[in-house]
């Protein structure tokens, strides 16, 4: 069966079983996804069916699923007021937009800027209200409501994004994420190497670009000038920049590593970056 028509199918049975759905094409840095934005509202979830057609499952079974998620991020009247509300809220706003990266070229309908061989956008974070983890991409038309200048939005959410910063050596996040010390590696290395994302560690990789971060770098490696390997839309990595470091070799290194150990959606770039700090 072809995409389109597993697409289609989906959508009609669940019009059928009285679930109002469209079809929805969503752009994740870069990465195409096919799904069906089900319910009535401004607030909807949208459900990818990539997954349930890459696995063969039947439309009838795939529209069973979909109606089961979509039913339990169902969000009341109330929480669904209480989430546009923060988007029009032009204080709250202001107080939680940052700067976040993607790969180049994308999310050119929202406010952008193209730096480093990235795009840089501006998001608003509602991660710290009782609705849970998301951000919403600062638009033309968000901004014309925000009541505020392009470039008075971008010097707020860099001021903002200088809050959110957490550098650590690679040791240290290796431990982290396996509960024990990795054996293969020293913890005299660790500043040889450095981590650097946002406290959530979620789309983090822009904190590498701020001042915080550059001046907890330059305090840990005593160098003027560094390497960063951009190893996904949620952190990087750092390393100091030698006479004997080949930057083709390095992005051969990345290449690599974001064909087979990256998802297709997290890949920031396959460029390292040479950064004085």
């Amino acid at each position: 069966m072809e995409k389109k028509f597993f697409v289609d199918e989906v959508v009609r049975e669940l019009n059928e079983r009285g679930y109002s759905a469209q079809i929805a094409e969503v752009s994740k840095n870069g990465v195409p996804h096919v799904g069906v934005t089900v319910g009535e509202g401004v607030v909807r979830p949208n459900i990818y069916l990539d997954s349930f057609y890459d696995k063969d499952c039947s439309v009838a079974d795939t529209v069973d699923k979909v109606i089961e998620l979509a039913e339990s991020h169902k969000l009341s009247d109330d929480d669904a007021d209480r989430y546009t509300s923060f988007i029009n809220d032009r204080d709250y706003c202001l107080e939680n937009a940052k700067i976040v990266c993607s790969k180049a070229n994308t999310y050119q309908n929202c406010i952008n800027r193209q730096e480093n061989g990235l795009t840089l956008t501006v998001v608003i974070d509602v991660s710290q209200s009782d609705i849970g983890r998301a951000t919403c991409r600062v638009t033309p038309q968000l901004l014309a409501t925000m009541n505020i200048s392009e470039e008075e939005l971008w010097r707020v959410a860099k001021a903002n994004s200088e809050k959110d910063v957490e550098v650590k050596g690679m040791f240290d996040t290796l431990k982290e994420m396996m509960g024990y010390d990795p054996a293969f590696m020293e913890s005299s290395e660790d500043e040889k190497m450095l981590v650097v994302s946002n406290h959530s560690k979620c789309n983090g990789a822009y904190s590498v670009f701020t001042e915080t971060a550059k001046a907890e770098i330059k305090k840990r490696m005593n160098v003027d000038e560094v390497i960063i390997i951009p190893s996904s839309i949620h952190e990087c990595i750092v390393v100091p920049h030698t006479d004997e470091m080949s930057m083709d070799d390095i992005a051969r290194m990345i290449q690599e590593v974001n064909a087979n150990e990256v998802a297709e959606e997290d890949i920031l770039s396959d460029a390292p970056i040479a950064m004085a700090i």
